[in-house]
Parts: C-alpha cells; structure tokens; sequence
C-alpha cells in the first residue's frame, strides 16, 4: 500500500468519516438506552425475535472502512518506480557485532554509525536505489533495493547486535543481491578488472586505498564492467575463524564488476565492557582493524576510509556520496498512481456492506 498521495490536502476528508462513524455509534447508544427505559423487557423478550447485533456492527465496520478507502483514493496515492533499464544501487552493509558497543565514540560504535548510516541514505539521490544488509556471523539482507527512503531508515532503526564478524560473507551475500536484482552473474563478469591506486584525501586516516576507472574530476565510476551499484560496508573488526575473510568476499564482488567502498568504524583504544560468571566484570580490548577493509576496497577499484569519530564518519559517507552520484545518478523515476487500486476496493468493500444489509438486516439501519 502506497503512504505517498498528490492531493494529501484531500485526507481531511477522513475527519469526516470519522464524524460519521462516531455519529452512527452515539445514535446506536441513544436508541438503546430509549428502548430499555420505555420498552417492557419481559414482554419484548417472548414476543419478538433476536436482534442482529454483531451483524449490524459488521455491515457498519464494511461502509467506514469503505468510505475510509475511498477517501484515500481520492487523494491519489501513488509509488515510485524506476524502469528496469535506468536502475542504480547502493547497498549499505552495517557490522552488528557485539564489539559495536565500545563507547570510544560517543554514545557507542553502533548508534553513531546507525545515525550516520541514516542521514547517509536520506541524501542519497531519489533516482538511486538502496537497500540494507547486516552482518555478525550471520548476514541478513533488511532492506531490498528501493526507492523508498523510509523503508532503509526504518531497517536501520531496527538492527541489535549479536555476536561475530563475517566480512567476506557480508560482501559475497550483498554481490548476489545485486546480481539478482540487475539478472546478471558473476561469470558473466568475470573479466571484470580491477585497480588500485593510492590517492591522497582529507576523509582517509589510513593513505592505502583503491580507486576505481575516474571520470575526467576524479570520481570513480561504478558499473563500467558491471552493473550501476556499489557496496559501502562499516565494520569495526575482522572476519571470525572459519568465516570467509573480506579478501575472499572482495573476488566475488570484483568478478561481478562492483566496487566495495569500506569504511573502518572506531578506534585503536575502543573496549567493550561484559559479565563474565568465572570473573566478573570484564573489559576487552576491541580495537578498528583495517587490514580486510583496505583490501576489499583494493579488490574491487572501491575505496578504504578510517573514521575515528562521529564526524569523520559523517565526512566519510559525504566524500562516498559525491564520488558514486554522478555515476550512479538516473533520470527521476516515474510517479505510477495507483488510485484506481483504492477505489476498486472501496467499491467491494462498500458492496459487501449493501449485500451483507440486504441479506442480514433487510437495509442498513
């Protein structure tokens, strides 16, 4: 069901079946009342037959819900919908691991990089998809792409950690989400090259980095060997044993012409504090690594960035914007209304409560 309407001035009209709904409800009560104060109930309980009661309430539920409907439809609701042939996507891949909560950033790792993650998606080109993954030892995709803002924000909102980190897991799983979505292979690119070459930027701690194919004002260009998308995952760790290293994960992506842009989230002093049944309390050092991050971005022709701070996370995801939008950016989608949807509805539901009045109650009363 679609929340976003051309005419959003017409939902006052709700007010009025409300109005209605409350009228009807008031008047069922006074009549009640009358017929118990005036009414011998003895008398009227032998001679007269059982009222409908719930069925009344059933009919009158369908017509409120009925007009409600309509009255949505008349506000002309529609979606967004990008064609398949002018689609991009960037997929935000969030580390939930338990090391997250260090608080060397203020309040912690994991709610700085949420409310980073948030602001990141909200200016992101409204002709760019997004779509959101997390990833402990378990990768989860939260978030299809979609056009839709608030679906991603609202993933976001919803993560909690849990224990471990698959780095590499957490790419290969986001490069077959894109896969799919564009109905391409991995071997269908796995010419794909990739590049790496250092360059100097206020928003990278750490110099080694890779970039991509540029264009002529040195941002890189996303999908030249693959499709339009690009993976940009936050991690503070490294990949747990047995787990598929971000080296590995990093192929994947590479054959498939998509570059990983990561980012190191947090500092070499963070610590997490836990209760131990044998120890008691218990701080461990949960120091940034860099090393799979830096890699993966090399792998790919993506980029590596350290952030240490809250702010330097918001510098991050600023210089990620500006380097992947002019790539990745395609013409506006297309508004497609689906009023017609509401008001079909409308009519069955109002349908329904004529038919079910008829049937139990000889009218709508």
């Amino acid at each position: 069901m679609s929340w976003t309407f051309l005419h959003p001035g017409r939902l006052w009209w709700l007010f009025a079946v409300a109005v209605l709904a409350a009228g009807y409800v008031a008047a069922a009560q006074l009549r009640a009342r009358r017929a118990v104060k005036f009414t011998n109930l003895d008398l009227l309980n032998s001679v007269a037959p059982s009222r409908p009661g719930w069925r009344r309430w059933v009919v009158i539920g369908l017509t409120m819900l009925g007009f409600t409907t309509g009255v949505l439809g008349i506000a002309q609701p529609y979606r967004l919908e990008q064609r398949q042939d002018n689609r991009s996507i960037i997929m935000i891949v969030l580390d939930v691991s338990l090391s997250m909560q260090a608080d060397d950033i203020d309040p912690n790792r994991f709610e700085a990089a949420k409310e980073q993650a948030k602001k990141f998606v909200a200016q992101i080109d409204p002709s760019i998809e997004a779509g959101l993954v997390s990833f402990s030892l378990n990768v989860r995709l939260r978030v299809p792409p979609t056009l839709s803002r608030e679906k991603v924000i609202e993933g976001i909102d919803r993560l909690t950690l849990d224990e471990g980190t698959a780095i590499g897991d957490a790419i290969e799983t986001t490069t077959d989400v894109i896969t799919d979505e564009f109905g391409t292979s991995q071997d269908a690119n796995a010419g794909s090259s990739s590049g790496g070459s250092s360059n100097d930027d206020p928003a990278t701690t750490d110099p080694t980095s890779g970039s991509a194919d540029e264009s002529a004002d040195g941002s890189p260009v996303p999908g030249l060997d693959g499709p339009p998308a690009a993976i940009v995952i936050l991690t503070d760790g490294k990949t747990v044993e047995d787990a598929l290293p971000g080296e590995e994960g990093a192929k994947a992506a590479a054959a498939a012409g998509i570059p990983v842009y990561g980012i190191a989230f947090g500092t070499p002093e963070g610590t997490i504090t836990f209760e131990d049944p044998r120890e008691g309390t218990v701080e461990e050092p949960v120091p940034v690594f860099y090393d799979e991050l830096t890699a993966a971005a090399e792998i790919t022709g993506g980029k590596f960035y350290a952030a240490e701070s809250e702010g330097d996370l918001a510098e991050v995801y600023t210089d990620i914007e500006q380097r992947l939008e002019p790539a990745l950016k395609q013409p506006e989608p297309d508004q497609v209304e689906v009023t017609v949807r509401y008001l079909a509805v409308a009519l069955l539901l109002l349908g329904a409560a004529v038919a079910l009045g008829q049937w139990w109650l000889g009218g709508i009363t």
